[in-house]
Formats: structure tokens, sequence, C-alpha cells
């Protein structure tokens, strides 16, 4: 098996994997699959757990009302919860922001902070 393959195979589990969690959190079926693929950094879930790093991913509502210039762009990235560089909301993103954390490993709903 080449390394591409590889790689493809070990995000394909990912997927699936983090897909399975949320689902066992009790997420219904369309929002984890929404929450799957908004993670586009996925690949940061991995080298995160290595360092002994506690991944979150940062979620939107997902509705009309999510600002487009501010949390829009931030859905589905990836965060270590230590990382001075990572939002806090809504200190960084706006007044009245419904957006939230997600643990990426148990899908916990961490709320905002």
């Amino acid at each position: 098996m080449s390394s591409q393959e590889q790689t493809q195979q070990e995000s394909d589990s990912l997927f699936s994997g983090l897909f399975s969690i949320l689902l066992s959190s009790g997420f219904s079926a369309a929002l984890a699959i929404a929450i799957t693929e908004a993670t586009g950094e996925e690949e940061r879930i991995p080298e995160l757990l290595q360092q002994d790093k506690t991944p979150l991913i940062f979620m939107t509502r997902m509705d009309s009302k999510v600002d487009d210039k501010i949390c829009l762009p931030l859905e589905g990235t990836v965060w270590d919860q230590g990382d001075p560089n990572r939002p806090k909301i809504p200190a960084s993103t706006h007044p009245n922001c419904r957006c939230f954390w997600i643990k990426a490993i148990t899908g916990q709903n961490l709320g905002q902070f």
C-alpha cells in the first residue's frame, strides 16, 4: 500500500470514527454528517492528540443568523484548547454570538469560552 493510499485510509477511518462518536453522543445523523464534513481540518485532530493536547472544533448554529464575516469562516476549524490564539467565544467573535466548542474526540458540546 502506498503512503497516499494509507493516508486516505486513515482519513476515511477518522471521518467514520468522528461520525460514530457524534452519533453515540446523541447527535442526529444529519447533524453528525454536517459536523464531520465541516471538519476540513480533521488531520489536525490526531496531530494534536499525539502532542497530548485537547482538540476542539469551532461550531456555528448552521443557520441564516450565523455571521458570515466572523463566525462562518471559523466553522469546523480545529484548535488546541490551550492555544492562546484560539478564538474566545464571544470575546473574539461578536456580542450575542451563538457559536460553541465541541470536544473533537467525544463530540461533547463545551459551550462558549
